[in-house]
């Protein structure tokens, strides 16, 4: 998956963080995924609008920490914030563990205020120092593993939900629920303290700076009739690094308002549409992270034949087109099935985005760049609010087919970057001398 590289050659703070986003997503997806937004669900007699309410508290939180966060990564320590982040992040377990056994909606928000917090001060650092300590020529494969090591993540930890309400009861009860979720949250203390033990000492220094075209995978595919359409340095003016990330940044921004008002609800939509039982959502939530993981490496493979952004438009429509699907689906087996392919399909993408925003920003402004995803994260919360009230009102499909109108508006900006780069910005009027990246 490396290329040539092998775990043996990989930095150190590379192997922990890779180790860290595999117990991360098992630990947070047996408490945070579903399961508290059930909690929620039954709580609040069923009322869905409370669920999004909760995941807006979070997001607005973490909008508020993460800015600045990302700023004293930049100019400060990242390992210092990270120490930071630790502490709060055991603080959050516990305070969250009362919240659950009180079941007191009110401290449930303040738990997620406290976990949108606590994020913030994790995301912006965490990916910036990942960043700093990979070799830029091979970052799309790294951060492909990265991705592909939090998917089964997500999958271990749907299965053991799927085997803990097998033990508990296998229905949806406040006791139940809460049983599983003391059980996630003593095992996330393990990743949350493990946040303390990355070091800046332990970056990379030049071989990590960014580049256009260092990279091991092309932005766009090789040009026709001896074209190369790829930006190299010469032909890249300081323009082009702020118009790439700009464009990127535009698109999640809408696809996060898509998605926020669905992914909180789709546990929701199985519960009540047909009827599912704990288990059998454990089992769907079990899969799907490992068909993520295997899309992650099909896109990978064809942006290695057509090019990063090309690869990220095909995937990102694919999954929309299945998103109308999904919600026209009538039976639980079709349902279930375009799913799994729908969830696959646009997640497969996320590696090969981050990767290029990586090879084109700045060392120095990585960890401000990635800050502002919090802005992305706050769109999701907040729309995650709207479509609670969407699904009160109009039911889950209209909320899904809403969803992907949002996802074919946020596509555009990133057609538009594959037709900047081929017809605007290159100089094609001269054959590009031999490029060993391009594929013939």
């Amino acid at each position: 998956m490396f290329g040539t590289a092998t775990w043996s050659q990989l930095n150190a703070n590379v192997a922990l963080i890779l180790v860290f986003n595999l117990l991360w997503s098992a630990t947070r997806t047996l408490w945070e995924t579903g399961n508290i937004s059930a909690l929620i669900f039954l709580l609040e007699d069923r009322h869905k609008s409370y669920v999004g309410f909760a995941a807006s508290v979070e997001g607005i939180t973490q909008l508020v920490v993460a800015i600045p966060g990302g700023m004293l990564a930049d100019r400060w320590r990242r390992d210092t914030v990270l120490r930071l982040a630790a502490c709060l992040s055991v603080a959050s377990l516990l305070f969250t563990a009362y919240a659950v056994h009180a079941c007191d909606l009110t401290l449930v928000y303040m738990a997620m205020a406290a976990w949108g917090a606590s994020y913030a001060l994790n995301d912006a650092p965490m990916e910036a120092l990942f960043a700093d300590s990979t070799p830029t020529g091979l970052r799309a494969d790294i951060f492909v593993a990265k991705f592909v090591l939090m998917q089964v993540g997500r999958g271990i930890g749907s299965a053991v939900i799927a085997l803990l309400f097998l033990v508990f009861g296998d229905v949806w009860e406040i006791h139940e629920l809460q049983q599983v979720l003391y059980v996630g949250l003593a095992l996330t203390v393990i990743p949350a303290v493990m946040q303390a033990f990355v070091s800046d000492d332990r970056s990379l220094n030049a071989e990590s700076e960014a580049t256009l075209s260092a990279g091991s995978v092309p932005l766009l595919s090789a040009g026709t009739k001896g074209h190369s359409n790829i930006v190299d340095p010469p032909r890249l003016d300081r323009w082009v690094v702020t118009f790439v990330p700009a464009t990127l940044a535009i698109s999640d921004l809408m696809t996060a308002l898509g998605a926020g008002a669905t992914v909180k609800f789709f546990p929701l939509f199985f519960i009540e549409e047909f009827d599912m039982k704990p288990v059998e959502i454990g089992v769907i939530f079990a899969i799907t992270p490992f068909a993520c993981s295997l899309s992650s490496l099909g896109s990978a493979w064809v942006a290695r034949r057509f090019g990063r952004i090309n690869a990220i438009i095909i995937a990102h429509m694919t999954g929309t087109v299945l998103l109308v699907v999904f919600a026209a689906c009538t039976t639980v087996t079709l349902a279930v099935f375009v799913f799994i392919l729908r969830a696959a399909t646009m997640n497969s993408f996320k590696p090969l985005k981050r990767s290029v925003l990586m090879d084109i920003i700045p060392k120095k402004s990585r960890g401000t760049w990635n800050s502002l995803e919090s802005v992305t994260i706050f769109s999701w919360t907040g729309s995650a609010a709207i479509g609670g009230i969407v699904v009160d009102q109009w039911g889950y499909r209209t909320c899904f087919l809403a969803t992907a109108a949002l996802y074919a508006i946020s596509c555009l900006p990133i057609m538009a970057l594959s037709y900047w780069n081929l017809d605007r910005h290159l100089d094609i009027s001269k054959p590009a001398a031999a490029d060993p990246i391009a594929e013939p």
